[in-house]
């Protein structure tokens, strides 16, 4: 059963719906907008890593960082080796030189 209304409880209840329905709008065009933005940051972001890696593919580039990150472990894991080799040479040297001078 419809309820009727007053002219006025009409009228405050359209106010009332258009505030909302220009905030729903409002509310719209900022997700659009925030949308276009995202859009335009994955382009540039997938245009960075083709540019570096050669692909945009997310598991590749993950795969090849994994791999530099290992490739670069080990070349530390081989220069630490390097200089204890030259560590102990010197030491060794040094070593000769002090009981040559005694």
């Amino acid at each position: 059963m419809t309820t009727i209304r007053s002219e006025e409880a009409l009228r405050a209840e359209l106010e009332s719906l258009q505030r909302e329905a220009q905030k729903i709008n409002e509310d719209r065009i900022r997700a659009e907008t925030e949308i276009q933005r995202a859009k335009e940051e994955m382009k540039k972001l997938e245009e960075d890593l083709q540019k570096e890696f050669g692909t945009s593919d997310p598991e590749a580039v993950e795969r090849m960082i994994r791999q530099r990150e290992e490739e670069n472990s080990r070349k530390v894991d081989d220069y630490r080796a390097e200089i204890e080799s030259a560590r102990r040479a010197l030491s060794r040297v040094t070593e000769t030189l002090a009981a040559n001078r005694s």
